[in-house]
């Protein structure tokens, strides 16, 4: 159950999975979940191609959370930043990798 009655985004990421690529980390694989407004969609993996393909034509992404009662909760919203390559980050990252602030690894 979400924790008001409006949509947040077109798309709700609770876990991730890194990867240790060439000395940085990068995503691999996402936990996505469809935002159905009124509750959130059991989630499904997508690889890191299919989160950017979506972003790449306008599909917006934000990070979920439960509280201590197992109500889901907003979190961050999630762009793609492009520098020398597509990163997928949460707030205005400097750095040249991904970064989802406050989601949980699986």
């Amino acid at each position: 159950m979400v924790n008001d009655m409006q949509k947040w985004a077109d798309f709700l990421i609770s876990a991730v999975r890194y990867e240790e690529l060439s000395n940085r980390f990068q995503i691999t694989h996402f936990k996505v979940h469809s935002d159905e407004g009124i509750k959130v969609s059991g989630g499904v993996t997508w690889t890191r191609e299919e989160v950017i393909a979506a972003m790449s034509v306008g599909k917006a992404f934000i990070t979920i959370f439960k509280d201590t009662k197992g109500d889901w909760q907003k979190g961050r919203e999630v762009f793609l930043k492009r520098e020398n390559g597509a990163y997928i980050i949460t707030d205005d990252n400097k750095e040249v990798t991904d970064v989802l602030k406050d989601v949980q690894e699986f």
